[in-house]
């Protein structure tokens, strides 16, 4: 065990002098979580995933400007400006210019043209009921009033689509309440034809304001594996951590490889020292810089997140799963740079073959882009990649609040990855 701890002290030692060995170690994959987390954010901002502002302007100056208003103001991914109308063309230009999502404009007169529509489509219906004839209700009832909506010219498509739906249930609600108001008045009016004694007349509305009240609520849940999607935190920063421990790769398979084109494996052949010893150190050594990469991209997801308005990544309550899935995937990266370092031939290979393979595999698997999010051949093909293992392993903990029984195999499929690798290069040093 002394040997063994003497290599690990050695390896980082070593190191440890190797400063920019160092910063593609730890800076770039804490570049990375920062970097990429905040532009996914940003991104899902766009597309309605958090607030965007719109103007409003009432030329209208009647009681359906204050009505839309209402309701437009209920959903909590807008935030409504009421700006004054004689700032309609400056409203247009901020809205091109990308200083707001979007303008909608009332213009004059759309509540009396609404209120008279109503009535002309309402006085067509029952001249149909009367005369048995069907009449093109389009037609008698005249033009449909128009309210005008501009969107910034560079607004993603799925938070357009977002602000326009809103705009039109916002209006539906209008109409079906002046609707109702209609209907009511026309009740009365009738009642009053036949002579229906005045008690009967004492409720304006007949208790249709109790429309507003709930009647059914809709409760969603996330149950069942794979129906629940990681946020933008829970997503980036168990991705990049894996990204950076499985590059460790190329600092400890480029060590080996120069060790034994130097000469240095060979003295180390000749002392007492086991080959199990030398490799056992070298992986265990980095193991421990594996601990150090998670624990600082989680610290940045924990403590600098907040400060960045970004939600914080937390691991209480399953400190010790994670603290596990961490070791798995150390000794499975570990294995992978072990196994580099006795196959390849030159540094050059060590570092293009290794920079090239984990870039890949985090590609392939969910490191970059979340795997719900690729084609379907993607995803098929995301399961061969180990980095896709691990995350799954995080997302099995983190996200679906399972235990590690749900993500042995994933954990298994790691060490058979590592120690797979590890044998290969036992083999090949001893050789």
């Amino acid at each position: 065990m002394g040997r063994t701890l003497a290599v690990v002290w050695k390896e980082l030692l070593l190191l440890s002098r190797d400063h920019a060995g160092l910063l593609s170690l730890f800076l770039l994959p804490a570049a990375l979580v920062l970097v990429i987390t905040l532009v996914q954010q940003n991104v899902m901002e766009l597309t309605g995933e958090r607030t965007g502002s719109m103007l409003f302007i009432d030329q209208d100056q009647g009681e359906l400007g204050p009505e839309l208003q209402a309701l437009l103001r209920q959903h909590r991914g807008i935030e409504l400006l009421v700006w004054p109308a004689e700032r309609a063309a400056e409203a247009r230009s901020a809205v091109v210019a990308g200083k707001h999502s979007g303008l909608l404009i009332l213009p004059a007169g759309t509540g009396e043209a609404l209120w008279a529509r109503l009535e002309r489509l309402a006085a067509v219906a029952a001249d149909q009921e009367a005369d048995g004839q069907t009449v093109n209700q389009e037609e008698r009832a005249g033009a449909l009033p128009e309210l005008q909506l501009y969107f910034d010219p560079t607004l993603l498509p799925g938070f357009r689509q977002e602000i326009g739906a809103l705009v039109r249930l916002a209006m539906a609600r209008v109409e079906l309440d002046w609707k109702l108001e209609l209907l009511v008045g026309t009740i009365r009016s009738r009642l009053e034809q036949l002579g229906i004694p005045g008690e009967f007349l004492r409720h304006e509305t007949f208790g249709i304001e109790t429309l507003d009240e709930e009647l059914l609520r809709l409760r969603e849940w996330a149950e069942g594996a794979g129906k629940q999607q990681p946020g933008v935190v829970q997503q980036n920063v168990p991705a990049w951590a894996l990204f950076g421990m499985f590059f460790t790769v190329l600092p400890l398979g480029g060590g080996l490889l120069w060790e034994r084109r130097a000469g240095v494996w060979l003295r180390f052949r000749s002392m007492p020292l086991a080959i199990g010893s030398l490799l056992g150190g070298k992986m265990l050594a980095y193991m421990l810089v594996g601990l150090f990469q998670f624990a600082l991209i989680y610290l940045i997801g924990n403590r600098l997140f907040p400060l960045l308005d970004l939600p914080a990544f937390t691991i209480a309550g399953v400190f010790f799963e994670i603290g596990l899935i961490v070791l798995v995937v150390s000794l499975a990266a570990c294995g992978y740079g072990l196994m580099l370092g006795s196959v390849c031939s030159s540094y050059e290979q060590v570092t293009m073959f290794g920079a090239i393979s984990i870039v890949l595999a985090a590609a392939v698997g969910g490191i970059m882009v979340p795997v719900y999010a690729m084609p379907e051949f993607m995803q098929q093909l995301a399961v061969v990649s180990p980095l896709n293992w691990g995350l799954t392993a995080f997302h099995e903990v983190l996200v679906r609040g399972h235990g590690l029984a749900e993500a042995a195999s994933q954990l298994v499929g790691l060490l058979l990855f590592g120690l797979g690798n590890l044998l290969l290069a036992w083999r090949l040093t001893t050789s």
